[in-house]
């Protein structure tokens, strides 16, 4: 076949590294990622001055499916609908694949796959193969379940890390734009899919909504659940309360495991939101196992070696704290359970050395006493106004955080006096000491200060963009460069004590504002934050407890609507031609409009519109008799016919211009001497 009209030809690379970001229980889950890949964040940005919905989209489908004759691996299915404007796509399969089948893709290499329109009538090629899924691995400490399973295909049902298309080349028509490339996922059956786990098998949803947060339970029809589900959703619905550690994910997958199998862990929770738990795990325990993976999820923050106890003793320490704090354990038990860092076996344990806590998982059980500890010194130099959750919230602030900068947020939060005791506890093998109950009730028995930083609602008051174009309320769309984005920032003091607050936000990791003040019980105040983007692309605001996603574009283009052409006097062969220009898109446009007839240009107008604005321009001319009249403005065109007269007037008579009677255009009204004929073609393209 050849290939006709291609114009210039685009090719772009997306790899997708299949990072499964998050914390795990007894390590970390990316150690499977090789050949199974998490979800990508982001997708190709938005083609410039095209709406998403005239864009066109490479939609990439992975279906998931059980191969119960073949336990242990499971069958993926790879669909591509591949759009007009794309030439050629390769992608690669998923390392250790295995029985491939190609329909629509040409193998070209190893398990790399190319289609190519020249080649394949199809624009929905598929790969279909199966893949290993099983995941193996030993586990010392508090969350051993004492097997070896980490993931699994138990045959008629599965649980696993998600997979995706790792590496998506392609080849575009430039003048088309850029696609989008949207990926799904599905089940062949019941099955959940997630960020980055799956479940497939016979199953029960159901969800919670509750502090921004919704929190889905599925729980296999293998699996028999040790709590009623009602008691699973108080237990992790009022964490998401008690924790005010930053941002909250808006939805969290919870999975019963079923216990039929040698897990090697309790729990494991790996991507951003989702996590298992084994289902016979209870939530009256001070090791409650579904609170201790819910932490997870709300630690947004890597860390070096020297901070990286951090990880499993705060979510060890919270899942016991919160647990008392919800009534389902007693102080005695909450105490026995922090005691267990004082063992005699944790005692060459020096937290900043990785090495010395490895073997008996000391990061949970020494970790936890400490974070602890720290917990309380810091409230009591504070009269409860901060706690260690402050600490973390300054952590979440930071993709990568040193022991260094922990030692600094703990001094930040408590004063000198406690950053000695963080360096002493985490950089030697002091143990720290336990408290009473009676201490208990006086430090921790009132909710510290703690604050909850607010962006204001979409399209609300509180939003609002300035800049050369005027002002306009902020409704979720497209800002322009160079225009400035102003939010008013709630701040809510929604814990139990007065106390002083920072609020930082920050556009992409960097700050670029600072408020603090003090605040009573409940008491809210707001801070304008504005920000000013001078280039294009994607950004993130946040506040440490919100986020706010904003798309810089550059101007919208301007579309030529209508084209229509009436004369400018009832006897006159002078004609008025007349675009309607419209500005389609959500952000101030700007364009070139010119009208012309033939390769005669009769007008040129800058123009710029607000967002659903339109305007005409006009243009006048006069016909030079028979014949055929071409006119266009941007992507839009009219023609006109001009015919010899038989005679007679408009009603039967003479008519001017010899033209024939009565003769009229859709559009261009009744013209002596001139039978109109309209053909518009209105591509409502850009004008530039």
């Amino acid at each position: 076949m050849e290939r006709t009209s291609l114009s210039t030809t685009v090719l772009v690379v997306l790899v997708f590294t299949g990072l499964l970001a998050g914390a795990t229980t007894a390590g970390t889950a990316n150690q499977a990622a090789d050949s199974l890949d998490a979800e990508s964040p982001q997708s190709v940005t938005a083609a410039e001055g095209q709406p998403a919905t005239d864009r066109p989209t490479i939609v990439a489908t992975t279906e998931y499916r059980l191969t119960p004759t073949d336990p242990g691996r499971v069958e993926v299915q790879w669909e591509f609908d591949i759009p007009d404007s794309v030439v050629a796509l390769n992608t690669s399969v998923v390392n250790g694949a295995q029985n491939v089948r190609a329909d629509g893709f040409a193998r070209v290499a190893d398990g790399t796959y190319r289609w190519d329109e020249d080649e394949q009538p199809t624009r929905t090629p598929t790969l279909t193969f199966t893949v290993p899924v099983n995941r193996t691995r030993e586990v010392t400490g508090p969350e051993a379940a004492g097997g070896t399973y980490t993931f699994v295909d138990a045959g008629d049902w599965a649980l696993f890390q998600r997979q995706i298309p790792r590496n998506v080349a392609y080849s575009y028509r430039s003048s088309t734009g850029e696609p989008t490339v949207e990926r799904r996922s599905e089940t062949a059956g019941p099955g959940v899919v997630g960020t980055a786990m799956v479940f497939l098998g016979p199953h029960e949803t159901t969800e919670r909504s509750a502090h921004g947060q919704t929190f889905q339970l599925v729980v296999p029809d293998a699996a028999t659940l040790a709590e009623e589900r009602a008691d699973v959703f108080a237990s992790v619905t009022a964490a998401s309360d008690r924790l005010r550690v930053g941002d909250r994910d808006e939805r969290v997958l919870m999975i019963a495991a079923p216990q039929e199998v040698p897990w090697a862990i309790r729990g494991l929770q790996t991507g951003d939101r989702d996590f298992y738990v084994v289902a016979n795990e209870t939530v009256d325990s001070a090791d409650n196992v579904w609170l201790h993976e819910y932490v997870h999820t709300r630690q947004g923050f890597e860390t070096t070696d020297g901070a990286e106890w951090v990880i499993e003793a705060s979510a060890e320490y919270y899942a016991g704290l919160l647990t008392l704090e919800q009534g389902r354990i007693d102080f005695q038990t909450f105490r026995n359970y922090l005691e267990r860092g004082t063992y005699s076996e944790f005692d060459d344990v020096r937290l900043t050395a990785p090495n010395t806590w490895r073997a008996n998982a000391g990061d949970y059980v020494k970790g936890a006493l400490v974070a602890g500890a720290l917990d309380r010194r810091i409230r009591e130099a504070t009269d409860g106004s901060a706690s260690l959750q402050g600490v973390v919230e300054r952590m979440n602030r930071q993709e990568t955080v040193s022991h260094a900068e922990f030692v600094r947020f703990v001094e930040d939060a408590g004063g000198a006096s406690v950053r000695d005791l963080a360096r002493r506890y985490t950089e030697t093998t002091a143990t720290p000491g336990l408290w009473t109950q009676r201490t208990h009730q006086q430090v921790f028995g009132s909710v510290p200060a703690a604050f909850s930083f607010q962006f204001p609602e979409v399209g609300s008051e509180g939003l609002r963009i300035s800049g050369p174009y005027g002002e306009r309320p902020y409704t979720g769309g497209g800002i322009v460069r160079g225009e400035s984005l102003t939010a008013a920032v709630t701040v809510t003091n929604v814990g139990g004590t007065d106390g002083a607050y920072e609020l930082v936000v920050t556009r992409d990791g960097d700050r670029i504002a600072t408020h603090s003040g003090r605040l009573g019980v409940g008491a809210s105040t707001t801070h304008p934050v504005t920000a000013t983007f001078a280039e294009t692309g994607q950004y993130r605001l946040s506040t440490g407890d919100d986020s706010l996603s904003i798309r810089v574009l550059d101007l919208a283009p301007l579309s030529v609507t209508d084209l229509t052409a009436s004369r400018t006097a009832p006897d006159s062969d002078e004609v008025r031609v007349t675009a309607t220009v419209e500005n389609r898109y959500d952000r101030p446009g700007e364009g070139t409009v010119a009208i012309s007839r033939g390769p005669t240009e009769l007008t040129r107008q800058r123009l710029q519109l607000a967002s659903g604005e339109r305007t005409t321009l006009n243009a006048t001319t006069t016909l030079d008799g028979p014949g055929t009249y071409e006119f266009a403005a941007g992507n839009a065109t009219l023609t006109l016919t001009v015919e010899q007269s038989t005679g007679g007037d408009e009603s039967g008579g003479s008519a001017t211009g010899g033209a024939t009677p009565g003769a009229s255009g859709p559009g261009f009204g009744l013209l002596a001497g001139v039978v109109a004929c309209l053909c518009a073609l209105l591509l409502a393209n850009r004008v530039e």
